[in-house]
This record gives C-alpha cells, sequence and structure tokens, in this order.
C-alpha cells in the first residue's frame, strides 16, 4: 500500500500529471495545441511503468476536480489504485536509488492495465462534451494507453509454456505417437516403420 507521501512525491516526480491538471481545471476555454502535444509526446516516451503511474495520477485528478459518471468515476479509482499500489513503490525506490527499474516479470499485467485504462478514458470522452478539454485530454490519453499496451505484444516476458522435450512413454515400446514440443501431431505417415 502506497502511502500519502509517496503518493505525493509520487505527483510532484511525474510531469504528465501536473500538465493533466492545468488542462483540466483552467478557466480559459481556449485549448493551447502545444500542451496537448505536449502530453501526447510525454506518455508515447515515457517506459509502460511510468505511462501507468501518469495515467493512474491522471485518473486521480480526473476523478477529484471533474463531475463524471459515478460508475466510472469508481472504475477510475480502482484500477488507479491497484496500479499505484503495484507499480509505486518499486518506481519510488529505484528513482531514490537511481538504478533502473526491473519491472520484466509484471509485463503481461502491464498490458491489462494499459487495456483497462484505454478503455475507462474513451469511456470518459465519450460520456463529455464533444471538443471539450476533457474530451481531448481523455482522447489522447487513450491513445497513449492503447500504444503502449501494442507496444508490450513486441517484448518478450521471459515465460517459456512450450514443452521443451519429446514426452517419452513408460514402455521400452517406440511410442506410436509423438507429441512435440508445440502441441503439434505429426503426419500418420512420418513415423511409419519400414
Amino acid at each position: 500500500m502506497i502511502t500519502d507521501a509517496e503518493l505525493a512525491r509520487l505527483y510532484l516526480s511525474l510531469e504528465g500529471v501536473q500538465l493533466v491538471r492545468d488542462l483540466l481545471t483552467e478557466d480559459d476555454e481556449q485549448i493551447d495545441g502545444y500542451d496537448l502535444d505536449l502530453l501526447a509526446s510525454l506518455l508515447s516516451e515515457c517506459s509502460p511503468e511510468k505511462c501507468l503511474l501518469i495515467l493512474a495520477c491522471s485518473a486521480g485528478v480526473m476523478c477529484e476536480s471533474l463531475e463524471t459518471d459515478p460508475g466510472l468515476k469508481l472504475s477510475l479509482k480502482m484500477l488507479a489504485g491497484d496500479v499505484l499500489d503495484d507499480y509505486a513503490p518499486l518506481y519510488l525506490s529505484a528513482q531514490r536509488a537511481r538504478t533502473e527499474n526491473v519491472f520484466e516479470g509484471q509485463i503481461i499485467y502491464m498490458q491489462e492495465d494499459l487495456e483497462g485504462f484505454a478503455e475507462l478514458f474513451a469511456l470518459a470522452g465519450d460520456l463529455s462534451v464533444p471538443d471539450s478539454m476533457l474530451y481531448i485530454v481523455c482522447s489522447i490519453l487513450s491513445d497513449q494507453a492503447s500504444a503502449q499496451a501494442d507496444c508490450l505484444d513486441d517484448k518478450e516476458t521471459g515465460i517459456n509454456y512450450a514443452l521443451d522435450t519429446i514426452q517419452d512413454n513408460i514402455n521400452s515400446d517406440p511410442p506410436s505417437l509423438i507429441i512435440f514440443s508445440d502441441n503439434v501431431v505429426p503426419f500418420p505417415g512420418l513415423l511409419r516403420k519400414n
């Protein structure tokens, strides 16, 4: 569980969170294209775990400062809380020690969390006024979460579920069916006796 002090430190250390807060809480109705481009580039250039933390903190800012659907607000808070509990302590300790983060074992879960944020921010955008600042910010957050999730498809998770060897039969007779490591059954004529 992340403490309030760690949460405050996280909010202050992530540039994208302050940008989202400024975009959503400014009274000025003019949309600043530079700030929107900056938000998109910040999210696209950071690592998946940092992007997840920015999305989680942005969801918290959105839930506190804006009136949104109660069910959507609850879903955003729950996903944001789970993400902060899972990734923030390791991120903050690596930042304090100035070492590289090691999240390789969590790539599968990162992808699910990113996809969840993509769906929830897309829904928040759909429920808002078209072309409003909330709509545009939610579109950027949703698109970047989806892009980061797609990027994780290409990464190696380090888990190999395939069988390494051919399974041996208990009898000394040669097996009539060989199961290969990829669960491929050979063509029947392949193992014909001469």
